[in-house]
């Protein structure tokens, strides 16, 4: 008898370890509250599959777990990187992450492009890699097709809306800033279409921090020598990692996907000038700074420098 009531007691003791386990895994809504797990985690485990569903078989990216692993960290992080990275498909897994672990209340994103058609097609994009996840995490889409994130559960809401930064406004302030590729290569042909696009994200768009936990993402690839890229690598606020295609010691970055043979084939196809900045991030010069040799060679012979 003692040992039947021993064994009762023990049964006891772990259904009531289980209730409060049940308990603690439901918020005061009876929303069910998931495990967290780091940023890392989630990009490998479920959303890169996620967005295998949608765009096909994906090749390993090894370089998206220290990325993720640097904005899950850092306040204020970028990513400056070549051309087809994914480094704007992490971005979108930062904006799925912030919605996975959103429990009450209101929150806000905004995810800034060079141009508001661009930034909807990425939403929309989104919307599709998450619509399986969001239900599974209990949200509910509240839109009716359009191009932007809004989910509802009892007592939290969730929203993230598209922006171009040529047309950035102020007034909405957001718990989220996404910032991908935010200049159009076709306004940055001076020095003043760099300082105006310069002007629109310090004064319309980085101002919209809701409050001192709010977060900046930025991704991007340099284009001209003084844009935003430049700018962003330079402001002490923000922890970076660049990575461009070839590795200081002439290994390829992502050898998985962009071997040494497939860039040489991107170098012939786009032009050596191209290559450098999309591939190398090495950025050119604005168009107005520019000086053709043969008319340089020419004023100095003309005013007789070094005579």
């Amino acid at each position: 008898m003692i040992a039947v009531a021993s064994k009762l007691n023990d049964l006891r003791e772990r259904a009531v370890v289980l209730c409060n386990e049940i308990e603690n895994d439901a918020d005061s809504n009876g929303n069910l509250s998931l495990h967290k797990i780091s940023l890392s985690e989630f990009i490998a485990s479920e959303f890169m599959q996620a967005v295998a569903a949608v765009e096909g078989e994906l090749v390993p990216a090894p370089h998206l777990g220290g990325w993720a692993d640097l904005i899950e960290i850092n306040r204020f992080a970028a990513l400056i990187a070549f051309r087809g990275s994914l480094k704007s498909t992490l971005l979108k897994g930062v904006i799925a992450n912030a919605l996975r672990e959103h429990r009450r209340g209101a929150f806000d994103a905004i995810f800034y492009s060079a141009k508001m058609d661009l930034a909807r097609w990425h939403l929309r994009r989104l919307k599709l890699y998450i619509e399986p996840l969001a239900a599974q995490w209990g949200w509910r889409d509240a839109t009716a097709g359009e191009a932007l994130l809004r989910y509802e559960r009892p007592g939290a809401m969730f929203t993230c809306e598209p922006e171009g930064l040529d047309a950035a406004s102020r007034g909405r302030r957001a718990d989220l800033l996404v910032i991908d590729d935010p200049a159009d290569p076709r306004k940055l042909a001076s020095f003043a279409d760099l300082d105006r696009v310069l002007e629109s994200l310090q004064r319309r768009v980085l101002p919209l921090l809701k409050d001192n936990q709010a977060r900046v993402v930025f991704a991007g690839t340099p284009i001209v020598a003084g844009d935003i890229v430049s700018w962003i690598e330079k402001n002490p606020e923000f922890v970076t990692a660049r990575l461009p295609a070839i590795l200081s010691d002439g290994r390829p970055a992502w050898l998985e996907k962009y071997d040494k043979t497939e860039l040489d084939r991107i170098r012939k196809l786009i032009g050596d000038k191209s290559f450098r900045a999309e591939y190398l991030l090495e950025a050119v010069a604005p168009l107005d700074s520019y000086i053709d040799s043969a008319l340089l060679k020419r004023a100095i012979a003309r005013v007789g420098v070094g005579a």
